[in-house]
């Protein structure tokens, strides 16, 4: 701009402003970010007035969701800009501005595994759009709610956040908060709703929970919430163990992680559609795609999802044949959890110990194989999450049948499978099916 070759920085900030917005709608957050940065290094040659303070907060908080899409939830950047944001909203008294850079600091929180703060904040935000009556604001709240509780692995609470969310949100309404807060909120419930759905028992109706996000993701246009429903589409076939459509999702996924610079997308796909072409006999081109995934990974901090994707690893060494690989790689995964309380992944984890445990084949594998399937019984109890406790259910009875205990193995799996009302062609209930019938021959 000819203003900032003129060092009219009083002129050329809120021009700067201004293209950042124009970038934003073209969806162009390399754009976005690189005007907004000029910006702010402008306001630096102006006098520390309250209008240079009002200047910057509307620049940081625009740059905030273009900060996470670039660089990840918890690029150091990240948590600066927005705790310098709420200081300039304590600064000026600008309550009115508060809510999206707490919202902003709750990612940040997340992403970083610390779910306590991250809790706490958005009980925060619930608390303010309480106290203001602010609908749209209590939209955003279930959101952030939601979202934590599904790392806590409480899908009972997830579910009640995001039907309390899509009970508020208007899609013409609610078409801005892809820009102000980085998702769509509509596709960020139904994602949660699909995901908690599986877990809660219900696989039919996660898959048609999550084509209504895919479709109002594709109206919407906005690449990050396109990225977010392609990646969590992709995971819902992969938990209903069904490779061939969990690999095209994550492509899609991939191809517009690349395309639009967004690094955790990329790292968080290429894990899973390693796994899926392993899962499809294409081992070599599987592991190159986990190997790039983990280096990537590893240069933007992925603390919260490290879990995942190491049950994702685990898995594929799984099917490799690789159990020694398989089982270091758990283990470190539930020392991260354990570590961080992000139990999500939890039932996961002991299930493939179990499994890694039951091909080894020793006998003291056959009694660690037993109290993992045990362990990811109870914690999929506790999460309410009935697909992985029938999944766990029926790895454990196969264990007890060779024990001699075949009464007790079918009574415990029918007790789990007799919960579904559907999902009968997914591969878990087929599984369970297969083994009561060998149970009650």
């Amino acid at each position: 701009f000819h203003y900032t070759e003129a060092l009219e920085a009083d002129i050329a900030v809120p021009l700067w402003k201004r293209a950042g917005d124009i970038a934003i709608e073209r969806s162009a957050n390399r754009e976005a970010f690189n005007h907004f940065e000029q910006g702010l290094l402008l306001l630096n040659t102006l006098a520390n007035t309250t209008a240079r303070a009002e200047q910057e907060l509307e620049l940081r908080t625009a740059l905030g969701p273009v900060l996470i899409a670039a660089k990840g939830n918890t690029a150091a950047e990240v948590e600066m800009n927005y705790a310098r944001s709420r200081d300039l909203c304590e600064r000026l008294g600008r309550d009115d501005q508060l809510f999206p850079v707490i919202f902003g600091l709750r990612s940040y929180y997340l992403a970083k595994a610390d779910l306590a703060q991250s809790h706490e904040l958005g009980q925060k935000l619930l608390d303010i759009s309480v106290s203001t009556g602010g609908r749209d604001d209590e939209l955003e709240a279930h959101v952030a709610l939601a979202n934590t509780y599904f790392f806590y692995g409480d899908f009972v609470k997830v579910q009640s956040h995001v039907d309390a969310g899509l009970h508020i949100y208007n899609e013409d309404t609610h078409v801005s908060h892809a820009s102000v807060y980085g998702l769509d909120p509509g596709v960020l419930c139904l994602s949660r709703s699909s995901q908690s759905r599986w877990h809660r028992g219900y696989p039919d109706q996660a898959v048609d929970v999550m084509q209504e996000a895919y479709v109002l993701a594709e109206r919407i246009d906005h690449p990050f919430t396109l990225a977010y429903v392609f990646a969590n589409s992709a995971v819902l076939y992969q938990w209903r163990r069904e490779d061939l459509e969990a690999r095209r999702w994550f492509e899609s996924a991939i191809n517009i992680a690349i395309e639009h610079k967004f690094p955790f997308f990329e790292a968080w796909a290429m894990m899973q559609l390693g796994r899926a072409l392993i899962g499809l006999g294409f081992s070599e081109d599987g592991e190159e795609q986990m190997m790039k995934s983990l280096v990537l990974a590893d240069s933007i901090g992925v603390l919260l999802m490290q879990p995942w994707l190491l049950a994702t690893q685990a898995e594929a060494y799984l099917l490799m044949g690789r159990l020694e690989d398989g089982l270091k790689v758990v283990a470190d995964a539930i020392s991260i959890v354990d570590h961080t309380g992000a139990t999500y992944a939890q039932p996961a984890l002991y299930w493939l110990k179990g499994e890694l445990h039951t091909r080894k084949a020793g006998r003291l594998d056959e009694q660690e194989a037993e109290n993992s399937f045990s362990t990811a019984v109870n914690i999929a109890r506790n999460h309410t999450s009935r697909s992985y406790e029938l999944r766990a259910s029926t790895s454990l009875a196969q264990i007890w049948a060779r024990q001699g205990k075949e009464k007790q193995a079918a009574a415990f799996v029918r007790e789990r499978f007799d919960y579904f009302q559907e999902g009968f062609g997914t591969r878990d209930l087929q599984d369970a099916t297969t083994v009561l019938e060998a149970l009650n021959r």
